[in-house]
């Protein structure tokens, strides 16, 4: 793939039969109340943050001395409620954080992270704050100093909303925000401008074949919209080679779209391969 400034896909030109995409989502998700907030005022993404962390703990190959962790005091309000969101709850204790909540728009049976990430930020005496959406950001002084957040709720056909009649300020010291990850550098979409895209910078994806909208592209990992854990991100490019194997050999090298059966052909994520009627 190549473009004026990066990459572009133009491999079907020279040849090239099918493109498998696994790069991932490089930049957070943030709303606009963050808009301006530094790590100078006390916010920080997951993007920020944890990579602060890693550096900080880990010893690099060159063995040279490693930076200071990041140093939070105070209160900590971690937002977000999926894995990411509770490796930043256990590291902000880590970095000095006295107290952590880490809050949420749904219920606790809404949580994504796997029951382990949870359990551990839990132990660790992490407090939880379900049932609440980030409203706005009170900054005092260049810090910031507290939270307002409106309480969710569902109606009755199960839709979430947020109820305007109740509002919550919570104090805090520094904000992280864990809301997920987005695909938002101009040069790596027009690297696949090709492609039909929808929110967040990701390409429109067949959830059964992985296919895109070019059919000799397909697409896994988060840049697809699907996997949630990073098992699952690389499962995506295994599971992708095998279906590539199974269509090239059972549909003559195209992706089978028409006249299909289920057939349980069961990989490590349960999967099931379409193969052609016979």
């Amino acid at each position: 793939m190549r473009g004026a400034n990066g990459l572009r896909i133009l491999f079907k030109a020279s040849g090239v039969k099918a493109v498998f995409i696994g790069i991932g989502m490089p930049e957070p998700k943030k709303i606009p109340i963050f808009d301006g907030l530094t790590e100078n005022h006390g916010f920080y993404t997951s993007k920020d943050f944890l990579p602060k962390v890693a550096a900080a703990s880990k010893l690099g190959l060159c063995g040279c001395s490693r930076p200071p962790l990041p140093s939070l005091k105070g209160r900590v309000l971690v937002l977000g409620a999926g894995d990411t969101a509770f490796d930043c709850a256990t590291s902000a204790l880590r970095c000095g954080a006295k107290r952590v909540i880490v809050v949420f728009r749904k219920g606790i049976t809404g949580i994504r992270a796997v029951p382990e990430e949870m359990e551990v930020a839990r132990e660790e005496k992490c407090e939880f704050m379900p049932f609440c959406a980030p409203r706005t950001v009170n900054v005092k002084d260049g810090k910031i100093v507290s939270m307002q957040f409106v309480k969710t709720d569902q109606d009755s056909d199960g839709k979430w909303y947020e109820d305007e009649e109740q509002m919550v300020t919570v104090k805090a010291d520094y904000i992280i925000s864990a809301f997920g990850s987005a695909l938002l550098d101009p040069e790596v979409v027009y690297a696949m401008s090709p492609l039909k895209l929808i929110k967040w910078g990701m390409p429109e994806v067949d959830r059964m074949t992985q296919a895109t909208s070019e059919p000799w592209v397909f697409a896994g990992g988060d840049i697809a919209g699907v996997a949630e854990t990073t098992v699952e991100s690389v499962n995506d490019g295994k599971v992708y080679s095998l279906k590539y194997t199974f269509a090239k050999y059972f549909c003559g090298g195209t992706t089978c779209r028409t006249n299909f059966f289920y057939k349980s052909v069961m990989f490590p994520n349960d999967e099931m391969f379409y193969l052609p009627k016979n």
